[in-house]
């Protein structure tokens, strides 16, 4: 569901190619979470994909 509710965000964002260019490239969470919705779930997604 969180990956539903994510993509909708996104596909309705005046941003998204510039935004999934900015994700491909930087690393900095803190700064995504300035301008995008979807910051949180990026994050989770990415510290629940690394190995503790």
């Amino acid at each position: 569901m969180a990956m539903a509710n994510a993509r909708s965000a996104c596909l309705g964002c005046a941003f998204q190619r510039e935004c999934g260019d900015w994700l491909e490239r930087d690393s900095d969470l803190a700064r995504l979470s300035e301008f995008c919705s979807n910051a949180g779930f990026f994050r989770e997604s990415i510290l629940g994909g690394q190995s503790a």
